[in-house]
């Protein structure tokens, strides 16, 4: 076992040039996320003003098909930094091999969970929600089914695009994305104009409508665009091959595991909150959408970290790759204090975007509190999964997620939050302690796989 001498120096030009790459990149990536995650967020904005019990049904059933959701997309994300070790060791001519054989897997996956949805959507009942939170989620909930399947192929393409530095193209169409969101939002919401009024119904309708629109337009913009005419040259059904085909599902089960884990207890967590009542699930959806929005941008630098840390390990610069990732750390550290402030500052005002209902407001804005304490814990961990992502270190650190949320996160949430009176305050405090553990464990993963090249 060789060992790299030293840590990245934080104040040398190499450095400070990497961290200007590495925002480059993840600014636009966060922008996009942002906007995917806004358009959440304008759903629950809109579909707040029926009521609680329309937007604790939105909550309840986006939770649920979150799970399937972000198990694909966090085992498609593997695919940016092996396309980035590609592009790094000098095989672009292969990529788009490697695109086609991960659209046929992801597409495959994306139709077997929509099937699983369209089951579990006549079961809701077994979550143990609030009857009417149950018959208005329905719906909606298989509607967010029948779209996973282009939103894996979206990130796909996504991950492709990006691997070349290319992070405007797609921020833009979740920009686009977002109006066209809204804008059918309000016609099917409300019934304005000559649409009925649909509710919740017309909010999903938008959502499916947009991702559509997004798988259509970046599958358009990989085949016309010259700047990718090289590596589509192996793009072939000829040269799929099983061998590729396991290869991506090796390393992206884990990845995919790794997110699910994380998402997973913050679900359980909204699933605890039902259990309590409609109006502390409502006030958990206000906090843990604020608490998302800045997830996003730490997902971005992720993704944006692991990119750089991908191209530096295909170069075979074992510097570089720790280089890369101190910056993307330092990056998100200082952000997400930041962000930390501002939410302290503005915790009892931001509710009121939702609604205005004074027991859910003063309820999630205590819930808030502990939004503003992990923020910072948060965004660590977010990265650091990102940078063992990029490394390709992916089996230990699904132990450590395992460990964090599944051991630590929802028992202690259960915990606090049955067995003493914090009620839904305590339910947030076993999530913090879960992303407490698991950024200390990530971030030390890291800097010992790095620091330790095997040879």
């Amino acid at each position: 076992m060789e060992t790299v001498n030293t840590k990245p120096s934080l104040i040398s030009l190499a450095f400070l040039l990497e961290c200007k790459a590495t925002l480059k990149l993840a600014l636009p990536i966060a922008i996009g996320l942002l906007a995917q995650m806004a358009m959440g967020l304008i759903d629950s904005i809109m579909v707040g003003r029926l009521g609680a019990a329309h937007l604790a049904a939105g909550t309840f059933a986006n939770g649920v098909i979150t799970i399937m959701m972000v198990f694909g997309i966090g085992s498609s994300n593997v695919v940016g930094p092996i396309l980035s070790h590609m592009h790094g060791a000098g095989k672009e001519e292969e990529c788009g091999a490697r695109l086609l054989q991960s659209i046929l897997l992801y597409l495959s996956l994306g139709l077997t969970l929509s099937i699983f949805a369209e089951i579990i959507s006549y079961f809701l009942e077994i979550f143990n929600q609030p009857e009417e939170v149950t018959i208005l989620a329905r719906d909606f909930f298989r509607l967010m089914g029948l779209s996973l399947p282009m939103a894996f192929v979206f990130n796909v393409y996504k991950q492709f695009v990006e691997s070349y530095g290319k992070t405007g193209f797609p921020m833009l169409l979740y920009l686009v994305a977002l109006g066209i969101n809204t804008f059918i939002n309000w016609f099917l919401i409300y019934g304005n104009g000559p649409f009925p009024k649909m509710g919740l119904l017309g909010a999903g309708i938008g959502t499916i409508i947009a991702r559509f629109f997004m798988l259509a337009a970046i599958i358009y913009h990989v085949h016309k665009r010259s700047k990718f005419k090289k590596a589509l040259t192996s793009f072939k059904l000829e040269n799929v091959n099983k061998e590729k085909c396991f290869e991506v599902l090796r390393v992206g089960i884990p990845s995919g595991m790794q997110v699910l884990f994380e998402v997973g207890a913050f679900v359980m967590g909204g699933i605890m909150m039902g259990w309590l009542g409609t109006n502390q699930l409502a006030a958990h959806q206000i906090a843990i959408g604020i608490a998302s929005m800045t997830f996003m941008y730490a997902l971005g630098v992720s993704l944006a970290g692991g990119l750089r840390v991908g191209v530096a390990k295909g170069k075979g610069d074992q510097q570089g790759v720790r280089r890369a990732g101190f910056a993307a750390i330092i990056i998100i550290a200082v952000s997400m204090a930041i962000f930390g402030l501002i939410m302290l500052i503005f915790r009892k005002q931001i509710p009121y975007i939702y609604l205005n209902d004074p027991e859910v407001v003063s309820l999630a804005s205590k819930l808030l509190l502990f939004a503003v304490f992990f923020q910072v814990f948060d965004g660590v961990q977010a990265v650091a999964i990102g940078l063992l992502r990029g490394v390709m270190d992916l089996r230990f650190p699904t132990v450590i997620t395992v460990f964090s949320y599944g051991c630590v996160c929802v028992p202690f949430a259960y915990i606090f939050g049955f067995h003493t009176k914090r009620g839904a305050e305590g339910i947030w405090l076993g999530l913090t302690l879960g992303l407490i553990v698991a950024s200390i464990l990530l971030f030390w993963r890291f800097d010992w796989v790095t620091k330790n090249k095997i040879t």
